[in-house]
């Protein structure tokens, strides 16, 4: 909440730092704060302004920006487009409660994307809800866009004390991460291994609810073009476009799919997904009850969808509740068009109306398989050679 008086300051202030951008220019943007041009940080407190609008000034090449300590805020392009120079990152975000970064703020005809990022997009520092929209990752050394805070020795970040309700991610560019996935979202295992005070320590890393992954071009990736792990329900993935993936991957022979998830209680539909590299899946799917349906994978580096358990339940139930694979169209897979290995499930997994195309003469090695201790209801099915 602010008071008149912290409004006074906050003008003070933007009149400040904001010497190329007019007073029309902050009324016609809502600026409660302002990022200059020669700034790098905006940290809430300091500011005095924890909540509403900030504007990055635009229209200018310019370093990497740092936001921190906000609570309720929405930070956005004023100007023109923001455009940062090449480096480790981009923007990163950090410590705040609820933050949406767009680049719809101001009406640009001959550029969607209101940022473009010369490095990562991080978010972190146990920050608990982010939304980000028409932002263009046009390079970074890793990731484009990476949403999560890894657990360490600070119990403030362990999985029983940290929870991220939201993550919307839509509308977005991202090409052309030397290394690292287009996004990274969610930490990658199931718990980590410390030292912490001398004591060795397991700690598991914080789930993550309220996700939507949709409307993104991503292209040209070093590793995965999507990884989303530890999501906990309520997460939807739709309507994304990946292409030239897993091309410089900083592990070789691993991190090589189009869209890799891991969690519980998901739909992922009308994706389309093309051109993989090495051993690469167009998807590989991790976790229970999750719905994949009417996506178009062509030409992936090894399966077309690949669905597994893991950990590897040991008992009948433990896999949880089965995958639904329903009306996916796989194209030229040089490996299984759908290759489920998710197991021991409570009940059964349904393949359903999936349509898989290959130049192989025998469509048996190159359809769909499905492991012993699965269970799957396989209905109308298509597997259609050229040959």
């Amino acid at each position: 909440m602010k008071t008149v008086a912290t409004m006074m300051m906050s003008m003070s202030m933007l009149s400040s730092v904001a010497a190329s951008l007019s007073p029309e220019d902050i009324h016609r943007c809502g600026c409660d704060g302002v990022l200059g041009e020669t700034e790098y940080e905006f940290n809430g407190p300091d500011r005095q302004v924890t909540s509403g609008t900030i504007c990055v000034e635009g229209a200018y090449m310019r370093g990497p920006m740092r936001f921190t300590d906000l609570e309720t805020a929405t930070i956005k392009n004023c100007g023109g487009v923001v455009t940062t120079s090449s480096w480790h990152y981009g923007i990163s975000v950090e410590r705040c409660l609820d933050v949406t970064i767009t680049g719809t703020g101001e009406n640009l005809v001959d550029h969607p994307y209101g940022f473009r990022l010369g490095g990562t997009l991080g978010v972190g520092g146990s920050t608990r809800a982010v939304s980000i929209d028409h932002v263009e990752i046009y390079r970074a050394t890793f990731a484009g866009i990476m949403i999560k805070t890894d657990p360490s020795c600070d119990p403030s970040t362990w999985r029983e004390n940290l929870v991220m309700d939201k993550v919307i991610v839509r509308d977005n560019l991202i090409h052309s991460t030397e290394e690292g996935e287009g996004m990274y979202i969610g930490y990658t295992f199931n718990l980590r291994e410390l030292e912490c005070d001398g004591v060795q320590t397991t700690v598991y890393p914080h789930f993550i609810t309220n996700v939507l992954i949709s409307n993104n071009v991503v292209s040209d990736t070093g590793a995965d073009g999507i990884q989303l792990g530890q999501v906990d329900g309520n997460c939807v993935v739709e309507g994304n476009v990946i292409s030239r993936f897993g091309r410089r991957p900083f592990v070789a022979s691993y991190q090589q799919n189009g869209f890799q998830m891991n969690g519980r209680n998901a739909i992922v539909r009308n994706n389309t997904i093309v051109d993989g590299a090495g051993s690469g899946n167009g998807m590989i799917v991790f976790g229970d009850n999750q719905l994949v349906e009417k996506n178009t994978i062509i030409r992936p580096g090894a399966n077309g969808i690949f669905t597994d358990s893991r950990p590897v339940p040991t008992a009948p139930g433990e896999g949880g509740l089965a995958q639904q694979l329903v009306s996916n169209t796989i194209i030229d897979a040089p490996e299984f068009g759908i290759k489920m290995y998710h197991r021991l499930t409570s009940d059964t997994a349904s393949v359903i109306g999936n349509v898989i195309i290959t130049s192989a003469t025998d469509t048996g090695d190159k359809g769909i398989y499905i492991h012993s201790d699965s269970s799957a209801n396989l209905v109308n099915n298509h597997i259609i050679s050229r040959n």
